[in-house]
C-alpha cells in the first residue's frame, strides 16, 4: 500500500535546496523528503492548538471523543480495536501532513515546542508508542536508548503473542502507513534515538541472524518495499539514516544483523546523542 501523499505542498525551489546542502536524492517519496526538509512550505498557524490541548489531556481526540488518557486507556492492548479503527492514530501521532481522520488538525510547529517542554505531555507520547509497540509484537525496553525486545511473555497462539501480532502486521497493509507515521511523529518531537533503534531491530528480525528465535520474520514482500521505501528514510539525522540504509542492503543481500550488535549500536548512539548535547549545552 503506498502512503498518501501529504496536503502540504512543497515548492520545487525550496525543496531543491534543501535537497542540495544534505545531498537528498530527489528520488524519495514527496511526503519523506517533505518531512526530511522540516516541511519548508508549510505555513504556521499559531492558533491552532488541538494537538497541544490533546496531549495536555485538557480537550478529546474527534470525532469519538476522548482525552488522551481515556484513549489511551481504551485502546491499550485491545487488539481488534486497534486493527479496524482508523480515528485515533492521527492525534496519538501528529504530524505536519493532514491524515485520514479530517477532524485531526495536522502538528504545528508552536505545538511541538510547548509539548517538548511538557513532561507530562510527552510521557503521554512516550506511552503511545509503547501501545503500538505492543501491538506489532514488540516492547520497548530502554526509553534513554531506544532499545527493543520481542514482546514474548505470551505464547503463541495466543493473539497477543508476537508471532500473532506479526501476522497481523503483515495481513493489513494500513499498518505500514502507521508505521511511516509513528516514525515522523517521534523525529518531530526530538525522540531521535527511537526511529533507527525500531529500524535496525526490525532488521535484525528480517536477517538470518534471527533463526533461533524462529525467524526471519516481518518479510513479506509489501512489508519489506514499505520498509525499504519508506520507513528507513524516515530518519533525519543524515548519519544513522544512512546507516540503516547501509545495513538494510546488507540485510537483503543476505548479512546477519544480530541481536547484540543491534543493542550496541543503539546503546553507543545515545552515549554520542547525550555528549553532543553537553557539548552544545557548553557552547552556549
Amino acid at each position: 500500500m503506498t502512503p498518501r501523499r501529504p496536503t502540504t505542498t512543497t515548492t520545487s525551489s525550496s525543496l531543491a535546496s534543501h535537497l542540495s546542502a544534505r545531498s537528498l536524492p530527489a528520488s524519495l517519496p514527496r511526503d519523506v523528503l517533505s518531512f526530511l526538509t522540516h516541511y519548508p512550505s508549510s505555513r504556521p498557524d499559531s492558533k491552532k492548538t488541538a494537538n497541544l490541548r490533546f496531549y495536555r489531556n485538557e480537550a478529546p481526540a474527534l470525532p469519538r471523543p476522548a482525552t488522551c488518557d481515556e484513549l489511551q486507556r481504551e485502546l491499550r492492548g485491545n487488539w481488534d480495536e486497534l486493527e479496524r479503527r482508523h480515528d485515533f492514530v492521527q492525534w496519538l501521532f501528529p504530524i505536519r501532513e493532514q491524515g485520514v481522520n479530517w477532524e485531526a488538525q495536522p502538528l504545528e510547529v508552536h505545538e511541538v515546542g510547548a509539548l517538548r517542554a511538557d513532561p507530562e505531555a510527552m510521557a503521554r507520547l512516550l506511552e503511545s508508542y509503547r501501545i503500538m509497540l505492543a501491538f506489532y509484537g514488540l516492547r520497548l525496553v530502554d526509553p534513554r536508548t531506544g532499545e527493543l525486545s520481542l514482546a514474548d511473555d505470551v505464547p503463541a497462539p495466543a493473539q497477543a503473542s508476537f508471532l500473532q501480532r506479526f501476522a497481523n502486521l503483515e495481513r493489513h497493509a494500513h499498518n505500514f502507513l502507521r508505521v511511516t507515521r509513528i516514525l515522523k511523529c517521534l523525529g518531530e518531537f526530538g525522540l531521535t534515538q527511537h526511529p533507527p533503534s525500531l529500524l535496525l531491530f526490525i532488521l535484525h528480525l528480517q536477517s538470518r541472524s534471527s533463526t533461533p528465535l524462529g525467524g526471519p520474520f516481518l518479510t513479506s514482500p509489501s512489508l519489506v518495499r514499505s520498509f525499504d521505501g519508506y520507513w528507513r528514510h524516515c530518519v533525519r539525522d543524515d548519519g544513522e539514516r544512512e546507516f540503516v540504509r547501509r545495513k538494510g542492503d546488507e540485510v537483503r543481500a543476505g548479512g546477519e544483523w544480530t541481536a547484540e550488535e543491534c543493542r550496541e549500536w543503539v546503546r553507543r548512539r545515545a552515549e554520542e546523542r547525550e555528549r553532543e548535547a553537553h557539548g552544545a549545552r557548553e557552547g552556549e
